[in-house]
């Protein structure tokens, strides 16, 4: 086995190399955009709801430093029956890399947003170093529920609040041609931001 001297030659490979992994990372992140967030139109709703599960329907635009970010994961959490607090999670589409909203499945209840988190090639990048309650919204057993646009403004602001809209013209028309079973079953019911949550820039 050759050795490659860690000098001149070894730092512009290793950076090389770096550079090509980042740029998989990205391109297979964005491939997988198509697989986040995703249900079939053709799902019956009475087999939902016989899961005691409702859909959710949301376009999440992620700040900008999560840039490398096709998806991400939004980490829930619930009240069970016992009252007990119980972790969820949801994949999503970046609706700031790709306009469409996406659709997952969650069981019923009433949720709070806790965090959000990618994997890119730095790593896990996380909107909080520690979870707190960004927000709220509620799905009920066999819905469809438009929870609205939701976003977090720019990663290195220095002080935000997440921010709710309707989904854009441009969403619907895309939930019309490709969702309109989803779409027609559709009630709007926006998630509600925690307006005392103060997002600060990361040191």
């Amino acid at each position: 086995m050759t050795e490659i001297p860690f000098g001149h030659g070894g730092a512009r490979a290793y950076s090389t190399c770096r550079r090509a992994i980042a740029w998989l990372v990205l391109l297979v992140g964005l491939l997988l955009v198509g697989c986040a967030g995703d249900i079939s139109d053709d799902i019956s709703l009475d087999e939902v709801a016989s899961q005691a599960e409702g859909i959710v329907i949301a376009s999440v635009e992620l700040p900008s430093g999560f840039y490398n970010c096709g998806s991400a994961t939004l980490w829930l959490s619930r009240r069970g029956p016992n009252g007990n607090a119980k972790r969820d999670s949801a994949n999503v589409a970046n609706s700031a890399v790709t306009f469409r909203p996406s659709q997952f499945r969650l069981p019923a209840g009433k949720y709070t947003l806790r965090n959000l988190e990618c994997v890119e090639y730095r790593g896990r990048i996380r909107l909080l170093k520690k979870a707190a309650s960004l927000g709220t919204f509620e799905v009920k057993a066999g819905e469809v529920v438009n929870v609205g646009r939701i976003s977090f403004g720019g990663f290195y602001t220095i002080a935000t609040t997440p921010q709710v809209a309707p989904l854009l013209a441009e969403q619907l028309t895309w939930l019309r041609k490709n969702k309109p079973k989803l779409l027609s079953r559709m009630t709007t019911r926006h998630f509600q931001p925690n307006a005392g949550v103060i997002l600060r820039r990361r040191p």
